[in-house]
């Protein structure tokens, strides 16, 4: 959970978070079968016409039915006072119709939950963003229907519909996606853990300009190695894991400072998985403490500062 998610503002929401985490505490650091959140598929309706959805939208199931506002008033009553901390809204399009969208954040009461909801950003725009944070909404996931670019393109042929400016702000905001991930990164899990040949040259291309892009404006680049959670279940650490070993040795071969958290904190700790609050995803205050400690401690010493 993002610290930018505003927790300070939610005091309803701290207090099941704490609720929570004493009871991963009391059951050996285990979740079990403590439920965290609460899905909810609000309406089908939807302006894109995506083959695969699973909610069947582009051939008109459901686009027409709504779940009833007070259905929806009591289903979150009920989830708070379970002590539910999450709640994933989903279509559809939500931002399609925003008038029955708000209606249903009033219902919901994102003050007490981390409320996220997914969009596919075709109609969010500074104006939408600055509504959706009024009524507290934690996050907004934009959903990526495809990383292939003639794909993306061939779909905008049905969108006959949509303004050619809205066409232009949608497949720049996912080109823009295509730049920094590739085309095949999501749609394939695989390549998230294991990176090809060229995949590493690309990195490689990336940190080359990037560390003269810094020597040019008389700053110094440092690559420091923030681990995942996912690295240290069930008390592993593969060095496989994010070609972790074959990254390491990349970066130290142009000659760019290394600060590896991994080894300098993670590797040292019996459980490295106390450091993740709930013992997943995000660092605890106290790892956050550490790592920023270590970054100033071997930024001083590769600096000779003393």
């Amino acid at each position: 959970m993002p610290i930018a998610s505003s927790l300070l503002n939610k005091p309803r929401l701290v207090e099941k978070l704490r609720e929570f985490y004493n009871y991963v505490q009391k059951n050996d650091g285990k979740v079990g079968n403590k439920t965290r959140g609460i899905d909810l598929n609000f309406n089908n309706a939807c302006n894109l016409r995506c083959k695969y959805c699973f909610t069947n939208s582009p051939k008109g199931d459901h686009i027409k039915e709504y779940l009833d506002i007070d259905v929806i008033k009591k289903l979150a009553d009920d989830a708070d006072e379970l002590g539910y901390f999450e709640f994933d809204l989903q279509g559809g399009e939500l931002l399609l119709q925003p008038e029955k969208l708000f209606s249903v954040l009033e219902a919901i009461r994102p003050e007490r939950f981390y409320l996220y909801l997914t969009t596919n950003g075709f109609y969010l725009d500074e104006k939408m963003a600055k509504k959706l944070a009024e009524y507290k909404v934690s996050r907004v996931s934009v959903s990526i229907d495809s990383m292939n670019e003639k794909i993306l393109l061939e779909k905008f042929e049905h969108y006959k519909f949509a303004t050619l400016t809205q066409l232009i702000k949608l497949y720049s905001v996912r080109k823009k996606i295509f730049s920094i991930f590739g085309h095949d990164s999501i749609s394939k899990p695989d390549s998230i853990t294991t990176h090809t040949s060229a995949h590493l040259e690309k990195f490689k291309s990336i940190l080359k300009l990037s560390n003269k892009l810094t020597k040019e404006n008389n700053s110094k680049l440092y690559f420091i190695y923030l681990p995942k959670y996912n690295r240290y279940i069930d008390g592993g650490n593969n060095g496989q894991l994010h070609s972790y070993n074959k990254i390491i040795k990349l970066v130290q071969s142009l000659d760019i400072p290394v600060i590896d958290i991994n080894k300098k904190l993670f590797e040292k700790y019996d459980d490295p998985l106390s450091l993740f609050s709930f013992k997943m995803v995000h660092y605890t205050e106290k790892s956050n403490q550490l790592i920023a400690k270590i970054i100033f401690s071997k930024i001083q010493e590769y600096e000779n500062i003393k």
